[in-house]
Formats: structure tokens, sequence, C-alpha cells
């Protein structure tokens, strides 16, 4: 072969080659862009949110949450802390110290070994969280390794509880959703905007007077709350409850004084619980059937419309026959020649459907609307249910008759003591509330003044009238354990079975309940507490009344508010 052709195949042949390893690098650079922008994407993508995440919260900071008591004495329940976080760089620790390394984090930092083994073996890894809000002794530990791509740094303005479980349920708690941190259950989660600095936290675009947001002051007193946690704890213990709430309200204008729940959970150790249902706000968000609290409404409704007095009478038979049913009293007996009061008293199951039967059914639905059942509350807390009238829209007589003690309807918490806090206002229904101010503006004034937060719903005579009947239920009905001396206090009682989820009927199991408001007829509180399946116990008047009975003497100490006999 010529040379000159030699020379031009092999000039040729390197050319080629040339353009083949030009077109395979091209292809591993635009292969790794891809790689890097596309398949890594949301792996980059976290890691850049965790480090803004740092970075927002050295400069951005949530707005606290206080108490405040009778004194104004200030209690934090929920401020900004730093902490020292763990973290590791994986793509700067050498492979072979892994295994080794895993295990003396493992015991340094209490955690499986096998989840730190995995965070530290990302390739290319630049930084991973291995463990936030550290002890001192965990950081001292962590940062005496002195292993290269494993280091503490301080993570600053994270959310802590410093009262632990204290109005837990009324609080909630800071966690994430979506990569961002959001307020979710209770007051965290419901002044979520107004807690959060400004609008525009992601675009680093706040002045200083944006960078904290809004403080909240709760309408809850620290020290009825410790209190109302510590009996409500111990009358669910002594009865082997499933679980229980407790509501203080002032009646003359919806401030919640205290709210608990039983189980109750830490909101600092809020991703350890399992049960997600231990969040929930029972107070505000679980309907159940009442049963007999329910009968001082019906009774209200009678009394407003002049179909009966506190001393008009009645036969009582010990039963009484709706159609081809028959509804009988608690305790299966008779007592004759019977008044209104005495209905109250007794708890009488007939009498109360001898006033219900006296009164005409739109007349009923349209009072229970105004006292506010089968519509929320408009409580400052989210989640709140609305309970249940519809069992009314058929205007079945059997259906009416039932409702009147409780049964076949269902109702909250939060409904019903408001509605039983209408009756100690003198007839005025008023909105419950937990947050007293935002920031530097006090809301009271505002609820004040806007008239549709409070209704006229029964005439003052009507609320006197029933007042000293519930009175007369606690002196000498089943409300006899909750009497204060020196007091008057107006209660009731209410044991109602729990309807089958799967079937008709009802099952042994009960909620007991107890309403009630002092000082009777100058009230300044109104107390609700409620055992959900408390075992070896079968009325209200025995389990829930000494709580009652407990709670109020507090209140009326605590408060210092003056014996109205001797």
């Amino acid at each position: 072969m010529p040379l000159k052709k030699r020379i031009e195949r092999t000039f040729s042949r390197r050319a080629n080659f040339l353009i083949v390893i030009t077109y395979s690098i091209g292809a591993i650079i635009c292969w790794r862009l891809f790689f890097l922008s596309v398949v890594k994407h949301d792996f980059y993508l976290g890691k850049a949110e965790v480090q803004q995440s740092f970075a927002q919260a050295e400069n951005f900071r949530r707005g606290e949450i206080y108490l405040i008591d009778r004194e104004g004495k200030k209690y934090p329940l929920a401020i900004n802390k730093s902490w020292p976080l763990a973290y590791a760089e994986p793509n700067k620790i050498s492979v072979r110290d892994k295994l080794n390394l895993s295990k003396r984090l493992a015991e340094i930092l209490q955690m499986d070994q096998k989840t730190i083994l995995r965070k530290i073996s990302y390739q290319n890894d630049p930084f991973e969280v291995l463990k936030h809000k550290l002890s001192p002794e965990e950081a001292d530990a962590v940062n005496n390794l002195h292993i290269k791509g494993i280091g503490c740094k301080l993570e600053r303005n994270l959310r802590y509880y410093p009262a632990q479980t204290l109005a837990a349920h009324v609080i909630g708690f800071l966690g994430y959703r979506h990569g961002e941190r959001k307020g979710q259950y209770g007051v965290e989660e419901y002044y979520d905007k107004e807690l959060t600095p400004g609008n525009n936290l992601d675009k680093g675009k706040l002045d200083k007077g944006q960078q904290k947001g809004k403080d909240l002051i709760l309408t809850i007193d620290p020290n009825v709350q410790l209190f109302v946690e510590e009996q409500l704890d111990e009358t669910v213990k002594k009865y082997k409850a499933e679980s229980g709430t407790v509501i203080v309200m002032n009646p003359r204008n919806g401030k919640i004084i205290a709210m608990a729940n039983y189980p109750n959970f830490n909101p600092n150790q809020y991703a350890q619980v399992k049960n997600l249902n231990l969040f929930v706000n029972q107070a505000i968000s679980e309907s159940f059937e009442p049963g007999s609290v329910f009968k001082p409404i019906i009774m209200a409704i009678a009394l407003q419309q002049g179909v009966v007095t506190p001393v008009s009478t009645y036969i009582d038979k010990g039963f009484v026959k709706i159609g081809g049913h028959v509804i009988e009293n608690a305790e299966k007996k008779a007592f004759g020649k019977q008044t209104m009061t005495q209905v109250l008293e007794k708890s009488l199951n007939t009498g109360i459907v001898y006033v219900e039967r006296l009164l005409k059914k739109d007349v009923i639905k349209n009072y229970l609307r105004k006292f506010g059942f089968g519509r929320k509350t408009g409580i400052d807390l989210p989640g709140e249910a609305v309970g249940s009238l519809r069992n009314l829209e058929s205007n079945r007589d059997i259906n009416f008759a039932t409702a009147a003690f409780g049964q076949g309807i269902s109702v909250t918490s939060i409904q019903l003591l408001r509605a039983i806090s209408a009756i100690a206002n003198k007839g005025i229904l008023v909105k419950p509330y937990v947050v007293e101010r935002v920031g530097d503006h006090d809301i009271i004034q505002d609820r004040l003044s806007q008239k549709q937060l409070t209704q006229q719903i029964i005439s003052p005579e009507t609320a006197n009238r029933l007042i000293a009947m519930l009175v007369d239920v606690t002196e000498k009905g089943t409300g006899r354990r909750a009497r204060i001396p020196n007091y008057w206090i107006a209660t009731k009682t209410g044991t109602a079975q729990i309807p089958f989820k799967d079937k008709r009927g009802y099952s042994n199991d009960t909620i007991q309940t107890i309403v009630g408001f002092a000082p009777a007829y100058n009230a300044q509180f109104a107390v609700l507490a409620k055992l959900d399946r408390p075992q070896g116990v079968r009325f209200a008047a025995v389990s829930v009344a000494p709580l009652f009975k407990n709670i109020s003497a507090y209140l009326l100490n605590y408060f210092e508010i003056p014996p109205e006999r001797q």
C-alpha cells in the first residue's frame, strides 16, 4: 500500500477514535447532569431544604404561646429553643471506618445501629441528620470522637414545650408537613398563620419587624389546668375508664379556663406517638349520646313555652308506651305523683318524655338549634365536630321521646357545656374561645362587640326557675355528691349507654357525665366532667359527681368567691 494512503487511513482511524471519545465523554457528562438534576433531584433537594431550614431558623422565630394566672403571672407554654444536632457528612467518612463508627454512634445517641450505618453510607451525600435535640452529654460525646465527617451544630429556634403535657390538646404541636414546619392540632394549627413570621419566609424578604411571629396569650389558667388534669387522671385510673374529659368555662363570656383530656401526650415527643387518635381533642371533636344531662335542655324549652312550671305534676307509672316501644326509668321503679323539679332530681325518663310530648316537634328542633346543637360552637380550635340531630328529621314520636333523655342524638362536650352555661348566664348563649390575645391585640373586646356571638335563647325568668331546679338536683337528687358547704351548686348527671357501631341497640358500656355551675345564682364558672366506659360503677352520680365537687371546691377557693349561705 502506498505510504500516502497508509497515512490517510491511519489519520482517519485516529479521527474516528477521537470523535467516539468526544461523544462518549459528552454522553457521560449529559448522563451525569441528568442523574443529578432528575434522578437524584429529590435527594439533593432534601439536603438543600435541610440546610435552608437551618438558615431560616437562624433568622425567623415562631410566635410563642403563654398562659397567665389570675395574678397576672406569665407562664411559657410553647417557646423557641436551640439544641445541638448530630450530623454526618458521608462523602468525607472513610469506607473502612463506617461499620465500627455506626456502633459507637448507636451507643452514644441511643439509636438503631442499622439506621445510622445506612445514613453514613450514602455515596456522595454531603449532609445527613443523625439526631435532633441532643442532650449536652450526647453532644459532648459526639464531639469527642474527633472523626472527620461527624459533628454537631446548633439548631436554633426549635419548638419546645416547657410544661410538657400541660394543656397538650389545647396547644397541639409544631410538626413537619411536606418538608415545611407547620402547626398541627390545637392553637398551633388554628393560629399557624399568626404564629408564623410573615408571608415571605422562603423568599428571604422580611424586614426585622417581620422576623418573629405573633405571640399568643391563652385563656387557660395554668393553676386550674394543672389541678384539673391531676384530678381527671386520678378519677380515670380509679374507675379504669377508657378516657375522660373536663372543661371549665366562664359562662358569661365563653372564656375556657381549663380543658383536659385523658389519655394525654407530650408535644415534645409527638413523633413517638403511634396512635394518632391520641392527638384528637375529645372535648371538641368527639360526639356522643349525652344521656340524662340533656334533660335540663328539654325542661328549659317547656318552661319557656309555658307548658309546665317547676311545680307541675304528672303520675309516674315507671314506664311509658310510645307506639310499640316501652320507655322505663333507669331504676325501673314507679314514683307516683311527681313535680317537674322531682323529674330532674330523680332523673326520671318517664317524666321528661311527659314534658317532651307537651311540646310541638318543630318547637323542640328550633330551640335545640338555638342552644347550639347540631352545629359548631365556633371555638378557635381545629377539628370541631357538629354532633347530630338527624334522628329528629323523621318526626317519629319515639325519636323525640328518646332524644328527651339524650338518646338517639349526639353532642360534643363543648356544645353541652355551652348550652348549660346559657342557663347559668340567664338565658344568654355565648361563643367559647381559648385565645385571649394575639400579639399586642386584645381580641376579647372584639368578641364582646360582636353581638352575633351572644344570643338570648330563653328569658332570665325561665333561666332562674331552671337554676333553682338544678340546685335541688344537687341538694336532694342525683348530684348530692357534688354538694359544697355554704354554696348553692347547680348540677345534672347523666349515664348514657353506648350504641353498638355495627348493629342496632346499646352495649352495657356507658358514658358518665356531669355538668353544672357555681355559685348557682351568680355563676363564675361552669364545669363538665365525663368518663368513657368506666368500670365497676353504674351511675355518674357516683363516678363523676365527686370529681365535679373537687374541681368546683378548688375554683371557689382559687378565685376567692365568697359563700352564698351559712
